[in-house]
């Protein structure tokens, strides 16, 4: 799935992408049902440590490739990151009702504080979200 696969219509759909860099439990799990417009989007990330920990969401408009000092990918041209979020977490993300999100596409990803990852770091898959009906 890429950002323009919809250019000329308004549909919502998620595809998650990349490997993620794995932690004392392995990646960590991450996924969220698509950006419907008036909806709401259930999020779930999981705890790469066993034991609870912070993540960081990324979020970009670009999917990235960039290896880090950290061992992962970043899979995300980030312009934000949510700080700071205690994992696991499952929550509802309210969607606005608004036709000039349609098409909107947003590349997430997780990063988790994990002592048993490579340099303490582990990174989940990415997610592409267009936003739609």
């Amino acid at each position: 799935m890429r950002c323009n696969a919809y250019p000329c219509g308004c549909i919502a759909d998620s595809a998650s992408y990349g490997k993620g860099w794995p932690g004392k439990t392995g990646v960590p799990a991450f996924t969220a049902t698509p950006f419907k417009l008036g909806l709401a989007s259930t999020i779930k990330i999981g705890d790469s440590t066993g034991a609870g920990t912070t993540g960081f969401v990324l979020v970009g408009l670009k999917q990235a490739s960039t290896v880090t000092s950290f061992g992962g990918v970043l899979l995300v041209q980030p312009i934000i990151a949510v700080l700071p979020v205690p994992v696991p977490i499952k929550f509802q993300l309210p969607i606005p009702k608004d036709q000039g999100l349609c098409g909107l596409c947003l590349a997430l990803q997780v990063i988790e504080v994990d002592k048993a990852a490579s340099n303490g770091i582990s990174f989940s898959q990415g997610i592409l979200m267009i936003w739609g009906v």
